[in-house]
């Protein structure tokens, strides 16, 4: 006498054995992610807020947004005091540049000379950025840094152009 199974059990034991390793899979990933969930950093809770409901409104009216602050307007060109220094020591190199910058609306200019060499031509500030911004502009300059102590004191310059060669 044979025995016999019945159609299609013959792989009934490898099917078993799949699905006992999927299962075992599965519940080693819902674990995995528990257990990360539980030791995050933030200690796995959600998070708390004060904030009503959806669909309630709080009592208390929203805050209008404030505008974003506009730097204060720059001073006229023609209050601007601009001392321009030959640091060349070619003659009428600054008083080429002072001319540029009376053209550009500037009238309260001096010219010198200083010792002081640069490269390229500087426009210097003490405090004032935007304005020595404007002049380099102006003048068709990109160097400007802030203007030590030692360069045009006593001039009462809000910005300070020392010529050099580039």
């Amino acid at each position: 006498m044979t025995s016999t199974s019945p159609p299609g059990t013959e792989n009934d034991g490898a099917i078993r054995g799949w699905l006992a390793v999927a299962a075992v899979a599965l519940a080693a990933l819902v674990i995995g992610f528990a257990a990360g969930w539980m030791l995050r950093s933030d200690g796995g809770g959600f998070p708390i807020t004060d904030a009503p409901p959806i669909g309630e409104s709080t009592d208390a009216p929203a805050a209008p947004e404030a505008a974003p602050e506009r730097p204060a307007p720059l001073a006229d060109r023609s209050e601007t005091r601009v001392v321009v220094l030959n640091g060349l020591g070619v003659a009428g190199a600054a008083s080429a540049l002072a001319e540029t910058a009376a053209d550009a609306g500037y009238t309260d200019i001096e010219v010198g000379d200083t010792e002081r060499t640069t490269d390229p031509s500087t426009v210097y500030h003490l405090g004032a950025p935007r304005l020595a911004d404007r002049l380099a502009r102006d003048l068709g300059l990109s160097a400007i840094r802030r203007r030590p102590d030692d360069l045009a004191p006593g001039t009462g310059a809000d910005v300070v152009v020392v010529v050099g060669p580039g």
